[in-house]
């Protein structure tokens, strides 16, 4: 069945099979449900109000039939008691009945949504607006009813170590909270500078969580990053590696992140490994969300224009430009890599890329940008 949504990059998990109608002769679930993406869309949506809001399937997705017109750009969610959880910017839904009617349990932003056995987890962020709204970002569950789990809320410039979720990865940027010049935010959290997002539980041990936070002040150097919790969403630590980290710290990632939208995919049988896709590449962490590395079993992800030259002289040498991630050089025949970035002060070019490379020593590369 066609529906009339563009849906480039499109990470929202608008999409949810209901574990409790298993169907032995389609070899799975046979109810769907899906909510059509709006807002959310890479382009203006095309979406007609008739062709809106929620959809169900009752054949494995065979066929859909719409059953709520109000409930689109959600965020899909079904426990194992088939309750249907829908969260959006005008707030979350819940059905107990197969989605033939909703009742609206929380008036919030949800930004993230998973669900472990009959609990629902749910991540709510506002922004700043025009009627000077308090900003905030909560945790809360739900079983048999609605339970706030944590505010988030950082350091300040008297008690660096205030709050329950820190940005800190190294101990001299204590300096420049306490001098009050972090005003990007880069290294504390501020629910007024901070978006965040994509709540992921682990369902083997619910304690461990994951999600990310976007600096909407400093779209370069803290973009896109992951917190984790291992107390159940009391505390938040940033991971490692983080785009605060450069140079000969950034051991772990040696690309940056980009500002795409993360998702991440719990274990179902290890409470310790997460994936995380934030890139266009696969990372995986083995230490529930403390440290991620890359872990796209050989494929590249990245985009090296297919312009790429051997060192005749020594083999183990080699540089990739990239679109987009600027490059990285290896000096061990592909073993390690690391992060380079021919752009940098160069007025001629302030982005990221490069098309072709070749290194004739480790301080000297040559490559092509646009």
């Amino acid at each position: 069945q066609h529906f009339n949504i563009f849906g480039h990059r499109n990470t929202i998990e608008d999409l949810s099979y209901d574990p409790t109608s298993y169907d032995s002769v389609l070899g799975g679930s046979s109810v769907i449900y899906l909510s059509l993406i709006e807002k959310y869309d890479s382009n203006d949506s095309v979406l007609t109000d008739e062709e809106k809001g929620l959809y169900r399937s009752v054949d494995g997705g065979k066929s859909w039939q719409r059953i709520n017109s109000e409930i689109g750009d959600c965020l899909v969610k079904v426990d194992n008691l088939g309750r249907v959880f829908c969260g959006n910017y005008n707030g979350l839904f819940v059905s107990t009945n197969k989605g033939e009617s909703f009742q609206k349990i929380l008036e919030e932003n949800v930004t993230g949504l998973d669900v472990v056995g009959s609990k629902a987890y749910i991540l709510t962020n506002s922004q700043p607006n025009s009627e000077n709204i308090p900003t905030f970002a909560k945790i809360y569950t739900y079983d048999t009813a609605l339970s706030c789990v944590n505010i988030l809320t950082g350091g300040t410039q008297e008690d660096p170590n205030a709050g329950n979720t820190h940005l800190i990865s190294e101990d001299w940027q204590w300096h420049y909270i306490k001098g009050g010049m972090d005003t990007k935010y880069l290294y504390h959290f501020s629910a007024d500078a901070h978006k965040v997002y994509n709540l992921k539980v682990s369902p083997k041990n619910p304690n461990n969580m994951v999600l990310v936070y976007t600096n909407t002040l400093y779209y370069e150097n803290a973009s896109n990053t992951v917190l984790y919790s291992i107390d159940g969403g009391q505390s938040f630590n940033i991971t490692t590696p983080n785009k605060l980290k450069t140079g000969d710290n950034a051991d772990y990632h040696f690309l940056p992140y980009a500002n795409r939208r993360m998702n991440f995919y719990w274990s179902r049988v290890d409470e310790n490994t997460v994936f995380d896709f934030e890139n266009d590449w696969l990372s995986k962490s083995i230490d529930a969300g403390k440290t991620f590395y890359t872990n796209s079993n050989g494929i590249n992800g990245i985009m090296c224009g297919g312009k790429f030259n051997f060192n005749l002289y020594d083999n183990s040498l080699m540089y990739f430009g990239s679109q987009d991630y600027l490059g990285a050089v290896t000096t061990d025949y592909g073993k390690t890599w690391k992060f380079v970035n021919l752009t940098t002060n160069n007025p001629l070019n302030d982005g990221a890329n490069i098309y072709g490379g070749f290194a004739v020593r480790q301080d000297v590369m040559f490559c092509v940008f646009s």
